[in-house]
């Protein structure tokens, strides 16, 4: 499956289980009241929800090309910059004693040679041989074309070559989507936080030529595939 598709789904399927715990546990009446109390910060709710779809639209293509043995524990390492949020632009730090830090930047440098030594760690070459015994050991199993599970193993987007350009729902879900945050912006209204405006400018920065830079990357490589 494409990680966009995958994620649509994913996504959705969130919100409906949410909404329908919250009507079982709480009762209708009761969740809609707790709803329109939080009308005012939903929408930054919302937002913080955005930006995690797409770093888990990130993570499902590092699971499609790097495997979810390297994936995952990549992905896992956004706590690194959830840390930098809260340290350097709400200064959480602030009131906590030399040896709880030290142990919170110790932490960090172990998870930073983690990731580095994961980012590197490259298949042996008796492993692809595995991998191929597998894939035709499952193909002959289910009656599976070898050709097309090989491409989508690979990361290729076989279904790409049968299905072309955007659909009628994709504009549906797009549209819905954008509606809802023009519904909840209209009656947002800004917490009153503490944070440091030069930190949150570094980091805004940070996230978004990252999110840029390895979104180009994955044009280039994958064509988002």
């Amino acid at each position: 499956m494409n990680p966009l598709s995958f994620v649509t789904i994913f996504t959705v399927g969130e919100v409906i289980t949410v909404v329908v715990l919250g009507i079982l546990f709480l009762g209708g009446s009761t969740f809609g009241n707790a709803i329109l109390t939080a009308g005012p910060v939903l929408f930054w709710v919302f937002l913080g929800g955005a930006f995690w779809v797409v770093g888990d639209l990130f993570q499902q293509f590092a699971c499609k090309y790097i495997g979810i043995g390297r994936g995952i524990p990549l992905a896992n390492t956004n706590q690194l910059w959830g840390l930098a949020w809260a340290a350097l632009v709400f200064m959480t730090f602030k009131g906590l004693g030399f040896g709880v830090i030290t142990a919170i930047i110790a932490g960090c440098i172990i998870m930073v040679i983690g990731a580095a030594l994961l980012a590197s760690a490259q298949p042996e070459i008796e492993e692809y041989k595995f991998w191929n015994k597998a894939i035709l050991r499952e193909c002959r199993r289910y009656n599976l074309n070898d050709e097309f599970v090989i491409d989508a193993v690979n990361g290729k987007d076989p279904l790409g070559k049968q299905v072309k350009g955007l659909r009628w729902w994709d504009f549906l879900i797009l549209i819905v989507a954008v509606g809802i945050f023009v519904v909840l912006a209209c009656g947002a209204v800004v917490p009153a936080l503490v944070f440091s405006g030069f930190w949150l400018t570094v980091m805004v920065v940070a996230c978004f030529g990252s999110l840029i830079w390895v979104g180009l990357l994955l044009k280039r490589y994958t064509a988002f595939s």
